[in-house]
């Protein structure tokens, strides 16, 4: 079952250049944020990703996000908050679920395919994954 928030954002924008652009290189580093085209919560369920998508209409930029308010809204926000502050990589003790995620189950995929496609800008090591 599909659970999640989504939210729309609406902004004035008076910047140049390639609003998608833009976004990618401010969320490069972010290793639970992916610039989609598409928003749907089935794509955050049991995850601590936020999904964004980004659209210009003249001056006025509407963002539309999405994500698990289980996962990222709550205990994994707590859990990246702490590796944070304690000095681990933020991503650990966050990806145990990529083995379980509805993509990779429903499909068959392998995690390592999914996640070349799921974040191709972020590499994920086998040491920030608990087994």
């Amino acid at each position: 079952a599909d659970r999640g928030i989504v939210s729309v954002i609406f902004a004035e924008y008076s910047g140049k250049g390639n609003l998608s652009d833009v976004y990618h290189n401010f969320y490069e580093s972010a290793p639970f944020i992916e610039i989609v085209d598409s928003i749907e919560t089935k794509n955050v369920t049991q995850t601590n990703f936020c999904d964004i998508k980004i659209s210009k209409y003249g001056n006025k930029i509407i963002a539309i996000s999405a994500l698990d308010n289980l996962i990222k809204g709550g205990s994994g926000q707590a859990v990246q908050n702490f590796n944070i502050m304690c000095g681990f990589d933020e991503t650990t003790g966050l990806l145990w679920y990529l083995y379980f995620h509805p993509f990779i189950t429903a499909t068959g995929t392998s995690l390592a395919t999914f996640l070349l496609i799921s974040k191709s800008s972020t590499t994920f090591t086998t040491s920030s994954i608990s087994l």
